[in-house]
């Protein structure tokens, strides 16, 4: 089997500008920055982590330490709750060695877990399809919902800024949609947004004219003034200079409905390995250990954002202070008790009767075999084979702690 290691850490070294990781003090690029473009000093920092060890007392420490391969992207909020209890020293005072591999994408974790170059991946949908799709991979909880932080903007002189919202959530009529030029990455949850939002008002994509690019295109494109519309994802709906250079939301995720989650997986060799699950199994106590530290006040919700800001500055994908924290602030994270609903309790949908986590995924997978992205088959071997794919085991082993 081929090794996916070097791709991954290249991936993200091209597309976010930061270096490996690895060592037993979880010494990432962040060991590299440079002091002077990093706003959040030492003393803050030191705060933030001060702040965190009251949720860590009376949670007991693994017997052996034990090394857990982590695969995940850098400066996102759904990475926030492990990247704190890491880079706080909570984990290590645990018995888990966390070794941070950056990558790019969900898929491209699942790629990594398949090939046992890590033993746990945090992901989007993307991840959670193609692994599920593939039977890779074990997904163990729900972190956020990601629907807060994709969005289609136009400039402000645009009619369509001032149109009335429709019955779906989100401005404009059949009439305003028909022939618009939508600038967007191909595959992508905004792909799934759109399509998912035009559906609702009697249009498909093929009513606008879309414009596949990358990312960094689309954001190249928007700030040029090339197109009509622009689909954004991440920290950058947050980025003060959208509305200082004119932009309005008139798609956004969260008020047109659709599901968008991002979640924690493994795989069956890294789960049945004793050692690596109780590590697993720790970190997961640590995340919601984390969660209830976010939770608990204002004041712990902005040294999160402190923490985030620090990270994204140090990794080369700088996002001010008060973008961060109204990023964070506006994310729902799924509870324990939410998580442990999805992953046991079962609904009756027109496929059949599923997990609700995987329920949650159905709207999505609708629009993506309708795309050609994945086929009949893939959904009904994610339905015949969901007790693999989904397992309560790690929430139930968090319950039994808590």
């Amino acid at each position: 089997m081929k090794k996916l290691l070097a791709v991954l850490l290249v991936t993200v070294m091209l597309v976010c500008g930061c270096g490996t990781s690895g060592d037993s003090d979880g010494a990432d690029s962040t060991e590299a920055k440079d002091e002077a473009a990093v706003s959040i000093s030492e003393e803050e920092l030191s705060e933030v982590w001060d702040s965190v060890k009251p949720y860590f007392e009376g949670i007991d420490a693994l017997d052996e330490e034990v090394t857990i391969r982590y695969g995940d992207g850098v400066g996102y909020q759904l990475s926030v709750p492990i990247y704190v209890a890491w880079k706080s020293g909570a984990l290590k005072e645990l018995g888990v060695n966390l070794e941070w591999y950056p990558s790019a994408s969900g898929p491209l974790r699942v790629e990594a877990i398949a090939a046992d170059e890590i033993d746990l991946f945090g992901t989007g949908f993307g991840g959670i399809a193609i692994g599920c799709a593939q039977g890779s991979i074990k997904m163990l909880n729900y972190i956020n919902d990601d629907s807060v932080v994709q969005k289609f903007y136009v400039k402000k002189d645009d009619p369509l800024a001032a149109a009335d919202y429709n019955k779906a959530g989100f401005r404009g009529s059949k009439e305003d949609w028909k022939g618009r030029e939508v600038y967007m990455q191909s595959g992508s949850t905004l792909q799934y947004l759109l399509g998912d939002s035009l559906s609702k008002i009697g249009l498909s994509l093929q009513d606008v004219t879309p414009v596949y690019m990358d990312q960094p295109n689309v954001n190249a494109a928007m700030f040029a003034g090339k197109g009509e519309t622009w689909g954004v994802w991440n920290f950058q709906c947050y980025d003060a200079t959208l509305e200082e250079e004119g932009f309005v939301p008139v798609i956004e995720g969260y008020d047109v409905g659709i599901n968008l989650v991002t979640g924690y997986g493994t795989s069956e060799k890294a789960w049945s390995d004793p050692s690596i699950r109780a590590g697993i199994e720790k970190i997961l106590e640590a995340h919601y250990a984390i969660l209830d530290w976010m939770m608990d006040s204002d004041e712990n919700m902005e040294f999160a954002a402190k923490a985030l800001t620090y990270w994204g500055e140090a990794e080369g994908t700088a996002v001010p202070y008060e973008e961060n924290l109204a990023y964070l602030q506006e994310t729902h994270y799924y509870t324990l008790e939410e998580n442990h609903e999805y992953f046991t309790e079962t609904v009756e949908n027109n496929y059949g009767t599923m997990f609700k986590a995987l329920d949650m995924a159905m709207g999505a997978m609708d629009f993506y075999i309708s795309q050609g992205n994945y086929q009949e088959s893939d959904r009904k071997y994610m339905i015949e084979h969901q007790e693999d794919l989904f397992t309560a085991e790690g929430l139930e082993y968090v319950n039994s702690v808590r």
